[in-house]
């Protein structure tokens, strides 16, 4: 989960130098763990930016994908610059449900 928080941090930045107002909602800016041991669940409470549905459906599948690379081609396209870190996407892998 610690590479998922960086990311989100330089995203927010960059969104911001074209929407100043996106930095000034008055919340923090935090992600959540909520381990829930008995029920063999883990919750991810995000106050961030977090991720798209289109984000999950790219990035589920994969452990690692080459950050740089695609940086680059979102960055050309304006595309939404959301990346995910490989401990993120293999928590996906372990839990049975997300909440």
């Amino acid at each position: 989960m610690p590479e998922k928080v960086p990311h989100e941090g330089e995203k927010i930045h960059y969104d911001s130098l074209t929407d100043p107002f996106k930095l000034s909602s008055g919340k923090d800016l935090e992600t959540d763990n909520i381990p829930r041991h008995q029920e063999h669940k883990l919750g991810l409470v995000d106050t961030g930016i977090g991720m798209t549905k289109a984000d999950l459906i790219n990035t589920l599948g994969a452990i690692a994908k080459p950050g740089p690379k695609m940086f680059v081609e979102n960055l050309q396209t304006s595309a939404d610059m959301s990346m995910i870190g490989a401990g993120f996407v293999s928590a996906y892998l372990v839990v049975q449900k997300w909440l």
